[in-house]
């Protein structure tokens, strides 16, 4: 599927200003520690256009856009290859440095990824999830609250990339009613087994660590129901792990959802093999638990749910057929990046220093909603926000 998306005409002159970027600096342990340079901070204040976002800011940001090139477009080589979006990356990390964030922001970006660390620990016992989830989210909105800048410059980063993106989803929803919500019948709208289904805070909080746009992906089995990988355990009479679940009770847990099929090259006989296939090999009733070491998306043992739809198309479909949707969106890790910080590396269990920050890791070696959200594979039919009648 080809999507024609606007590109930002931007002068040899923006080119410079991010090959010199300067300020790159790197920090001890989990973010804090002794800079090894002084900080060309961003002015966050001038906005000589009038446009709502800082002149500096937007025009580094736009140059790194111009060096990732085409949206869309991503690549799984280690870290320091020589491709544009891992340059570009780099532009961005250096941008985000240079953020003149309160200490404090920095402190807890480091917070959170200990958090994260501790949720991937095997050895950390299920009960305390819930709770090292909650304090994510609280340290996240603590960021957002307290730190005027930090939430400008994510919001800035948002509108930046939307408009780079340009219209990679369905229109938003037609805004009706009292309520300002469309609301509509969702059964009728799936038209075949194997459609994906992509959520907007689902589920349980775990999965809105990491999410841009989407936060829950699901494969639809046909008469209501998705086969998906998820954290239910505080929902009674549900398991963690892959289950075969009720469509509407995953919808009553989002705030709006998204339809998409695989484009035309890829047939109905194929789309009922990747979920039949992906059905005999991970089961369900929670026979494959849910994978808390999200950047491991090669296992087979335990599984999260974008890691499912992922090895439902490339694995369980005849080689000439496969589709990898794991599109490694430079959107998504840029947003990351400046969720999380820049500064810092990420030593998490088997995961070597050299792969960089926490953005790398989820962006490259994890495979994220957003990045199957992402990927030109897919053509999106329709879009609601959720509203549910009896």
């Amino acid at each position: 599927m080809e999507v024609r998306r606007p590109r930002t005409a931007i002068s040899l002159a923006v080119i410079a200003v991010v090959v010199s970027v300067r300020g790159m600096i790197t920090y001890g342990g989990w973010g804090v520690g002794d800079t090894e340079a002084q900080i060309d901070y961003i002015d966050m204040v001038t906005d000589a256009d009038g446009n709502g976002i800082p002149d500096g800011f937007e025009i580094v940001f736009n140059g790194a856009l111009l060096i990732a090139g085409v949206p869309g477009v991503g690549t799984d080589g280690p870290t320091g290859a020589d491709d544009a979006e891992t340059r570009a990356l780099a532009a961005i990390e250096a941008l985000e440095v240079r953020i003149p964030v309160k200490p404090q922001t920095r402190r807890i970006q480091g917070h959170i990824l200990s958090y994260m660390q501790i949720l991937a620990d095997p050895n950390t016992r299920e009960r305390r999830h819930p709770i090292i989830t909650a304090k994510i989210l609280d340290l996240q909105n603590r960021m957002l609250t307290n730190d005027p800048v930090y939430a400008a410059a994510m919001r800035h980063t948002g509108t930046l990339l939307d408009r780079w993106e340009g219209d990679t989803f369905a229109p938003e929803p037609t805004v009706s009613g009292t309520a300002g919500r469309t609301v509509r019948g969702y059964e009728g709208q799936l038209n075949r087994r194997g459609d994906i289904i992509l959520f907007d805070h689902a589920t349980n909080p775990f999965n809105w660590i990491n999410g841009k746009d989407w936060d829950h992906v699901a494969l639809y089995d046909g008469s209501g129901k998705v086969y998906d990988s998820d954290l239910r355990g505080s929902v009674s009479g549900d398991c963690n792990g892959v289950d075969l679940r009720s469509l509407r009770g995953t919808l009553e847990r989002s705030q709006e959802v998204q339809y998409a099929q695989l484009d035309d090259r890829v047939d109905r006989l194929s789309t009922w093999m990747a979920v039949s296939g992906a059905k005999r090999e991970y089961g369900e009733d929670c026979t494959t638990s849910y994978n808390l070491i999200f950047w491991n998306k090669n296992r087979d043992d335990a599984l999260y749910c974008s890691q499912l739809v992922w090895k439902a198309y490339l694995n369980e479909l005849p080689s000439s057929a496969r589709v990898d949707l794991n599109s490694n969106n430079f959107a998504y890790l840029a947003w990351l990046t400046f969720r999380y910080g820049s500064v810092g590396r990420w030593f998490g269990a088997g995961v070597s220093a050299a792969f960089g920050t926490y953005a790398y890791i989820i962006g490259r070696l994890a495979v994220a909603p957003d990045e199957i959200a992402r990927d030109s594979d897919l053509d999106y039919y329709f879009r609601e926000n959720v509203v549910l009648t009896n």
